[in-house]
């Protein structure tokens, strides 16, 4: 089976010499949704293109994307050691086995609309982000939703941004600023649980690739996290009225 995905890398890189004896570059994956080779075809120009070979049928191709995706950067990234040129890879589209092409697009989250997440008018929205922890926090969850393996970790920093305003003095115990926090959104103690198992090992140095669904459910709980938060300050620093804002426990409620 091939798939071959259709691309771009940020600024132009008419100026990077890759220095690879026998072009193209080719590598092997062995992932959750499968085995392939990768071949990564170099031109010279601002188009980047991948070339996915697999012996079985890939039908996750959101995670296929996050893949390759994944480790084409980390090849424009080693390059940037020896160029000084940072890059972005984004792909655009992927050609199918059944001859049809899809289109691929990691920067949108049309996928949260449905979930009504923000009930602010736009004008709210831009009064709201001069706060600092808010867009901080708005911050975060960009990155969270641009960058596939790291989604998790920063996520769960854009919890803790907002965790942290609610510190009155310096040397206040860690729990006490986090019960605070809870109190004040009406958020059950173990609503982080979730982005917090995908944050700590990337924290500690231990990568981990976290499925499409896993990343979404990440992104959903930040974003919570910080709708609630646009509350709180909105009405005056004041803690949420629980008939308007129940309890939440988990992403279902």
């Amino acid at each position: 089976m091939e798939y071959i995905f259709y691309g771009k890398v940020f600024p132009n890189l008419h100026r990077i010499q890759f220095e690879i004896e026998d072009p193209p570059f080719k590598y092997n994956v062995d992932s959750s949704i499968g085995k392939f080779e990768c071949i990564l075809l170099l031109n010279g120009t601002e188009d980047v293109v991948v070339k996915v070979l697999s012996e079985d049928v890939i039908s996750d191709i959101p995670s296929l994307h996050n893949l390759i995706r994944s480790f084409t950067q980390s090849f424009y990234d080693t390059a940037m050691l020896t160029s000084k040129i940072v890059c972005v890879v984004i792909f655009n589209s992927v050609y199918l086995p059944d001859n049809t092409f899809r289109v691929v697009d990691l920067y949108n989250i049309s996928w949260l609309s449905s979930q009504q997440v923000f009930d602010f008018e736009i004008p709210e929205l831009f009064n709201l982000q001069t706060n600092t922890t808010i867009r901080v926090a708005i911050g975060d969850i960009k990155f969270a939703c641009i960058e596939p393996d790291l989604s998790g970790l920063f996520a769960y920093r854009a919890i803790e941004v907002i965790m942290h305003s609610f510190r009155e003095f310096e040397s206040e115990r860690r729990d006490h600023i986090w019960a605070k926090f809870r109190e004040s959104l009406n958020l059950d103690f173990h609503f982080f649980d979730f982005v917090k198992s995908f944050s700590e090992p990337n924290r500690h140095g231990k990568p981990i690739i976290l499925s499409v669904k896993d990343r979404q459910n990440c992104i959903h709980t930040a974003m919570i996290v910080l709708q609630r938060f646009m509350h709180y300050i909105q009405g005056g620093n004041t803690k949420l009225d629980r008939t308007k804002f129940p309890i939440l426990n988990d992403l279902q409620q």
